[in-house]
């Protein structure tokens, strides 16, 4: 039973980081072009992330307690710093 937790511990852990790889990726490319004729803000692209909950805001500030200490709204520090740092967005359930 311990060796299922582990292997399912592993499995969500995976899961968590290719999701933030993914959304790296998607950022990225939101740069370069913006299938709304603009390239969207910093702002745009968090609440793009809070919409399609790719992001939890709630576990990410319990995860990174140096945003939480900052007061900034963590879906706007993913898009500015978290995404550069590798940071996870949410913990697969």
């Amino acid at each position: 039973m311990a060796d299922a937790e582990t292997r399912l511990a592993r499995a969500r852990d995976a899961l968590s980081n290719e999701i933030g790889r993914l959304a790296k990726i998607f950022l990225e490319l939101l740069d370069k072009k913006s299938f709304f004729g603009k390239r969207p803000s910093a702002a745009d692209k968090a609440e793009f992330l809070v919409k399609n909950n790719i992001i939890d805001r709630e576990w990410y500030l319990s995860q990174h307690r140096d945003v939480s200490a900052s007061g900034m709204d963590p879906s706007l520090h993913y898009v500015l710093y978290g995404a550069k740092e590798d940071r996870i967005l949410k913990r697969m359930a």
